[in-house]
């Protein structure tokens, strides 16, 4: 868990306060640490981060954050689930924190000269991050919410009010998603979300029959049977098929199916890439069928 602060210090007043809150939420060891970074522009970056040990997991923390005091860090295999796409026009909806994904995306957009906006929704103005940034690069095309003292804005209506070629990209809290999703396929307007969590599970899905999995390049066979996630079955059979959430949102173990139906239980997908079935992720999807044959 952790705060971050653009362009300065955290007072101590702030970190203060900061400690009031997790104190709350079982954390403590509040710390701060200066990052710098280029972003694509080659802009030059600097964010101060407050980190903070939760409870449970302090000692694991505590050494991670001395190995990087003073270090270099190089990131390496970057993948993008969520890329900005080309399109006529763009239509950009944040909910609290899921602006996030959302800054980088306006920046760009800013700089190609393209026709965009933006509705920053937020509970309370002071909880809004990057409302400065937002202001400075998109100007009036911004609009900011606080819903603790305006009306939610009529999502129907922004989106529908949109021209032909259109886009929205969306990330917030789930209700969020599901009505900007709605309202976007009611009105034949594509959507692109991003979820930070993963999908809370189905009740009426099936916990999954026995799968056989064919791994074409490697030449093996196995079979999963109803307890055991897909992806657990491939590193059973020797494959070392890399994984990070296992819930379905991270994006890491994407997969390209050859053969077969895949039964979609991820919240990464789109509609369109769902039912086209050329990937599909083991860590919590299945098969529609009890055979897949996979690019493994």
């Amino acid at each position: 868990m952790g705060f971050i602060k653009k362009f300065g210090l955290w007072t101590e007043e702030q970190q203060e306060a900061a400690r009031a809150v997790l104190a709350r939420v079982g954390a403590e060891g509040l710390r701060t640490i200066r990052v710098s970074f280029v972003d694509q522009h080659g802009i030059l970056c600097h964010c101060v981060i407050a980190m903070v040990e939760l409870s449970g997991l302090a000692n694991q923390l505590a050494a991670l954050s001395l190995l990087l005091v003073g270090k270099t860090l190089v990131v390496n295999h970057v993948r993008n689930h969520f890329p900005l796409d080309t399109a006529d026009s763009y239509l950009l909806i944040a909910g609290g924190i899921g602006v996030t994904p959302l800054v980088p995306m306006a920046r760009e957009l800013a700089a190609r000269g393209a026709d965009w906006s933006a509705v920053y929704c937020g509970h309370g103005a002071h909880t809004m991050a990057f409302r400065e940034e937002l202001t400075r690069v998109g100007g009036d095309r911004v609009s900011f919410v606080d819903t603790t003292v305006a009306p939610r804005p009529d999502l129907k209506e922004l989106i529908g009010a949109l021209a032909p070629g259109a886009v929205v990209y969306c990330c917030g809290p789930a209700g969020l998603l599901d009505a900007v999703t709605e309202i976007c396929e009611a009105a034949g307007v594509r959507c692109e979300t991003e979820h930070f969590s993963a999908a809370t599970p189905d009740p009426d899905a099936a916990p999954g029959d026995e799968v056989e999995l064919e791994l074409r390049e490697s030449g093996i066979t196995v079979v999963a049977d109803a307890d055991t996630t897909l992806l657990q079955a491939i590193r059973d059979a020797g494959l070392d098929l890399e994984s990070d959430c296992e819930e379905g949102y991270c994006g890491t173990c994407e997969t390209r199916v050859l053969e077969g139906t895949p039964d979609h239980r991820d919240v990464v997908l789109s509609k369109a890439e769902r039912a086209a079935g050329k990937t599909f992720f083991p860590c919590v999807s299945r098969a529609c069928g009890r055979k897949l044959v996979l690019d493994l």
